[in-house]
């Protein structure tokens, strides 16, 4: 509660502002206060700030924060289960995504649409997803992004009766 409120008070300061790299420093304040909103599941407010900070143009890291903003309102709307709303948000991601060359970021994109097609139940395209993320997450030497995304290739492989995959994956997880 109080990193909002100072958050806030950093927004109004910004918003004051007559220099343009102070200015700048708006979409990061915005997606900021939308993440901790969201992290206290005030899902309506927190897609506020984000939907407020997509809205700002021309400032350093913008492809990159498109990405996670989206990736942030998807993560909302599927707590509030609006999935037309979260997959569109998803979508987005995936498409600012596309020229970002962002090894890091395209783990998050592939683990979210894991997320999303695991919550609609389709679950051979949430096995792909999770096992992009993954294969991104070896080659990035991530060992707890990889943990997170065995668990979840396992649980998919669960889901089918794939019991050995299942096994081969948890095991992986350490």
């Amino acid at each position: 509660p109080q990193a909002v409120k100072y958050l806030l008070e950093s927004a109004a300061i910004i918003d004051q502002s007559k220099t343009k790299s102070i200015q700048q420093l708006m979409p990061q304040v915005y997606s900021t206060i939308s993440s901790n909103l969201i992290a206290q599941k005030q899902y309506e407010k927190g897609i506020e700030y984000s939907i407020k900070a997509l809205r700002l143009k021309d400032y350093p890291g913008e492809p990159r924060y498109r990405v996670i903003l989206h990736l942030d309102v998807f993560d909302a709307y599927l707590q509030l289960n609006q999935m037309d709303l979260a997959k569109a948000h998803l979508d987005s991601a995936v498409l600012f995504n596309q020229p970002l060359n962002n090894r890091v970021i395209t783990n998050l994109v592939s683990r979210n649409e894991g997320v999303y097609y695991n919550y609609v139940k389709d679950y051979p395209q949430a096995l792909a997803s999770y096992l992009k993320s993954y294969q991104l997450s070896a080659t990035l030497k991530y060992a707890s992004l990889k943990s997170q995304a065995a668990n979840n290739i396992s649980g998919i492989y669960l889901i089918l009766l794939k019991y050995e995959e299942a096994r081969k994956y948890a095991l992986d997880r350490k």
